[in-house]
């Protein structure tokens, strides 16, 4: 699976991690995942085009389907915070609170 950290978008990441999952799984399209998500197919390919953005309440429903770890789910949650939010100063910020994991993990290595 592609790694989360290295995104701060989450549209980037969801587009890597479904190219990635058609490969491993011929049945995954954008109609399969639409019906798992509740979501319009249609819909999705603009967000994973990074032309539309998911509410923050369907949030739940990727994270039960990306199969993220509560640390992963945890930075996903922040990079749709992030990439929604509407002020540089608040991205930055919140950008930043992602990164902290990692240095964090480079650390205690």
């Amino acid at each position: 699976m592609s790694d989360i950290y290295r995104h701060t978008d989450y549209r980037t990441f969801l587009k890597e991690w479904f190219e990635e999952a058609k490969k491993a799984h011929g049945y995954m399209s954008y109609r399969y995942l639409g019906r798992k998500l509740g979501l319009d197919p249609g819909y999705l390919v603009k967000i994973f085009q990074g032309n539309r953005h998911f509410s923050e309440q369907q949030v739940p429903v990727f994270l039960k389907v990306l199969r993220l770890d509560p640390q992963e789910a945890a930075h996903f949650q922040e990079m749709v915070r992030s990439t929604k939010a509407r002020s540089r100063s608040m991205e930055s910020i919140r950008v930043e609170s992602m990164l902290v994991p990692q240095e964090l993990e480079a650390e205690l290595v």
